[in-house]
């Protein structure tokens, strides 16, 4: 059995797959830290991130906090603004989708198997800055979800 951190990395996934984005592109799932665009197109991977316990919600439940990286990328010029420019619209094109609605309802990311588990932040991680990300003519975006889930 899975652990509930891949489980919703997988669900991440899946509703990136099952969702008309701006661009095509089919998101997989990686577990490798280091992420390097293998060839010219557009490639979006879900990384399970890490867990953290939040406490006990009663007798009975715990709440945690799971993160998970979805990992834009692709091979460019980054001299070029017209290719950099659509990739960084489509990284805030998923981020805005994964945030609450107007309502302020979070995004469902997964009902059943029970328990329920919503996504309760969007975060840019400086992935220009970041070693793991820093391969000459690939540009990389990485938003990091923080997914909540009583159990």
């Amino acid at each position: 059995m899975s652990s509930r951190l891949i489980a919703l990395a997988e669900a991440v996934k899946d509703l990136l797959n099952d969702t008309t984005w701006s661009q095509v592109f089919t998101a997989t799932r990686t577990a490798v830290p280091r992420y390097e665009a293998k060839g010219a197109g557009l490639e979006v991977a879900v990384r399970p991130f890490g867990t953290t316990y939040v406490g006990r919600l009663g007798r009975a439940k715990v709440e945690r906090d799971y993160q998970i990286d979805i990992v834009i990328a692709q091979r460019v010029e980054i001299a070029d603004n017209d290719a950099t420019d659509e990739l960084i619209d489509l990284a805030e094109e998923i981020a805005k989708w994964f945030e609450a609605d107007d309502n302020g309802k979070w995004r469902v990311i997964q009902e059943t198997p029970l328990p329920k588990a919503w996504c309760v932040g969007v975060e840019s991680v400086a992935s220009a800055y970041a070693w793991e990300f820093a391969i000459e003519d690939q540009f990389v975006a990485v938003r990091r979800l923080t997914v909540k889930c009583v159990e």
